[in-house]
């Protein structure tokens, strides 16, 4: 089995991360996705040689991407969990793949200046290597 992805970095992120849960569970295989760049940001999708963007010659591409999709060679993609933690009360925007947990606590082996705060807000999410960082 292999999944199609239609959509732009977000979309393919989202279902990237419902595989990942499959990875977590221990359900093996883990099915490889494949991807029709429909979306607006599509940085994943060109990094792994599937376009930047679909054709106005739709129908023949969408034969053409079936088909690679079905057949194509299996490339591997780093990513990691990742948590933010940050002093209760400090004024923070993160980006949108982090999303606020509940689920925290302090690491007491951080090394601050000053007094370690009571309380803090954690971050969490999973970040994709795909630009070899």
């Amino acid at each position: 089995m292999r999944i199609v992805v239609a959509g732009g970095d977000g979309t393919v992120g989202w279902v990237l991360g419902s595989v990942g849960e499959l990875n977590k569970q221990g359900r093996e295989p883990v099915p490889p996705v494949a991807i029709i760049p429909l979306g607006t940001g599509n940085d994943l999708s060109r990094s792994f040689g599937w376009g930047g963007s679909f054709p106005f010659a739709w129908k023949s591409a969408v034969k053409r991407t079936l088909q690679r999709a079905s057949a194509g060679p299996i490339c591997r993609l780093d990513s990691w969990h990742a948590v933010i933690q940050m002093p209760s009360g400090e004024v923070v925007d993160p980006p949108h793949s982090l999303k606020p947990t509940e689920d925290c606590a302090l690491d007491q082996g951080l090394q601050i200046e000053g007094a370690l705060p009571e309380k803090v807000n954690c971050y969490e999410g999973v970040f994709y290597n795909y630009f070899s960082i």
